[in-house]
């Protein structure tokens, strides 16, 4: 199920490899746009140190996958004591975490993930984790990958936007909480979107899955014209996105799927 230790950094290389930055010069005058707010994410306090990390000589040395793996369990009396900011901390910085990208069903992966992996699964417990999750959704903003000059920090800025994005779409996640947070995190998930569409597909290439976390919370809270389109096999390309996480058309705008799934969207969340 999940890769060998060159699979982060060869992912992030080859996604974010083709990624440019453009600079435009005006000499007229103009209205100066809002600032937008790119504070550096802060680990909490308690945050879990992975004591084995991939390109070390001690990762290289531990014989196969499985070993690696359990190598970044957390220990059961450490979970219990860290807070839910420092769980999902651990899940931005799993050495395993950019294997969603690499499957054919990245839902049955990331809710494999959630079950196995110890500090996902101790979240996954909390009463309050959609709260945090989407809080720490809501403070990052797509617009801030302008301001990163490295092609490999704008490719890793991208990709860990999907890390939040396939964690809220699990069922574990959206169960049990109230219809107004539901509404909030589909509009925030279409703000989400929007600004990647602003920022440029030379910076986010796929911008599927805030349309997948979309479709899972209208799902969960039963909303009918919605669920009616996934019963119409016509249907076909929505409804393999919506069982697998996974888009076989290009998720820009202008796209049929990407309309309907938009309006049911703004439709929900009003």
């Amino acid at each position: 199920m999940f890769s060998n230790s060159l699979t982060k950094p060869l992912l992030t290389n080859l996604l974010s490899g083709a990624i440019i930055i453009l600079l435009c010069c005006c000499h007229s005058k103009t209205v100066a746009p809002d600032p937008i707010d790119c504070t550096p994410y802060n680990a909490p306090s308690d945050a879990w140190r992975y004591p084995v990390l991939p390109g070390t000589k001690e990762w290289i040395e531990l014989p196969d996958t499985e070993t690696r793996f359990n190598a970044c369990q957390i220990p059961s009396e450490r979970l219990e004591a860290m807070s839910n900011e420092a769980l999902l901390d651990s899940w931005l910085n799993f050495p395993f975490n950019y294997d969603i990208y690499l499957t054919n069903n990245l839902l049955k992966h990331m809710n494999n993930v959630v079950t196995t992996f110890s500090g996902l699964a101790e979240l996954s417990t909390r009463k309050d984790r959609l709260s945090t999750v989407l809080r720490e959704y809501t403070s990052r903003n797509p617009l801030c990958i302008q301001q990163l000059s490295d092609s490999i920090k704008k490719g890793e800025y991208s990709l860990d936007f999907g890390l939040f994005e396939a964690l809220l779409a699990t069922d574990g996640f959206l169960s049990q909480s109230a219809l107004e947070d539901k509404k909030e995190l589909v509009r925030e998930s279409i703000r989400k979107y929007d600004r990647k569409c602003e920022a440029g597909k030379e910076n986010y290439t796929d911008k599927s899955l805030s349309l997948l976390v979309c479709m899972k919370v209208m799902y969960q809270a039963n909303y009918k014209p919605f669920i009616n389109e996934l019963k119409d096999p016509k249907q076909t390309l929505l409804i393999g996105f919506f069982q697998t996480g996974i888009l076989y058309s290009s998720s820009e705008p202008d796209q049929p799927i990407v309309q309907t799934i938009l309006r049911h969207s703004k439709k929900f969340s009003a």
